[in-house]
């Protein structure tokens, strides 16, 4: 009975974790079957983890994956029957990772899968991550690592000090969320787009701009009345791409995605 009652609050938390903490991201949805965001391209310099994590305070990222319908193997494209994750090495202790589905086992039924990097790191320094995947196709169990020669580049995932000031905490007890909500308009948008900001109290927030390998674009204060708020915002100097806009104070800190296609 016991055993029975352990296994259910497992299931019941890994439920919880993967229904709360690890959702898939839907704007990769149309995208080519890989993970999202890609690795780390030192050419572009772009992709890759940018969030820098603190050693002793909680941590999480997601990685998105979209499950491809075919794979080319030998020169041809075969049916895809499944794609399962094996591990994820190089990580720094105190971190663990979980997907959703929990088996970490992803049909292309599923399209979109995705992997939570989560926990308390206990040690400093930079992390060279692998995500060791496998596909299944045709009767063949084929090694798919990412990064690798489908998705080259680096995971890089740094943890810092947090006296050092450049850690970037999530996951903890957000009260600025349960305030704001936040969503810009057009998205995509070519110049110029309007972040519009419901908020259920006055307060003032800090608006940053970052690309994906945070890399900070834009700084402002911001005044916020109770009600719909509206902030204009200029990308007509960044190039295409994905890029993270977030609004933050003593509360805790909330993050939207833009997308910048001209």
């Amino acid at each position: 009975m016991k055993k029975l009652l352990f296994f259910a609050l497992c299931s019941m938390f890994l439920l919880q974790v993967n229904g709360q903490m690890c959702e898939p991201d839907p704007i990769y949805a149309d995208s080519m079957g890989g993970p999202y965001p890609m690795p780390y391209d030192s050419t572009t310099m772009m992709g890759g983890i940018p969030d820098t994590a603190c050693m002793g305070v909680y941590f999480e990222f997601s990685i998105t994956i979209v499950i491809p319908s075919t794979f080319n193997f030998g020169g041809f494209p075969i049916p895809v029957d499944g794609f399962a994750i094996e591990s994820i090495s190089a990580l720094p202790d105190g971190i663990s990772y979980i997907c959703n589905p929990a088996d970490c086992n992803f049909t292309p039924d599923d399209s979109l899968a995705c992997v939570l990097l989560y926990g308390t790191a206990t040690e400093t320094g930079t992390f060279d991550l692998i995500i060791n995947g496998e596909v299944s196709a045709a009767g063949n169990n084929i090694p798919v690592p990412f990064p690798g020669p489908i998705a080259e580049g680096n995971y890089f995932l740094t943890v810092k000090d947090a006296n050092q000031g450049e850690c970037i905490e999530v996951g903890t007890e957000n009260l600025l969320a349960n305030h704001l909500e936040i969503k810009n308009s057009p998205n995509p948008f070519a110049y110029e787009t309007n972040i519009e900001i419901n908020a259920t109290e006055s307060s003032q927030v800090t608006f940053h701009v970052y690309d994906l390998v945070g890399k900070m674009l834009h700084n402002e204060t911001v005044q916020l009345l109770e009600g719909k708020n509206v902030i204009p915002f200029d990308g007509s100097e960044l190039s295409n791409g994905i890029y993270i806009y977030n609004f933050s104070n003593e509360s805790g800190r909330i993050s939207e995605k833009m997308i910048i296609n001209r």
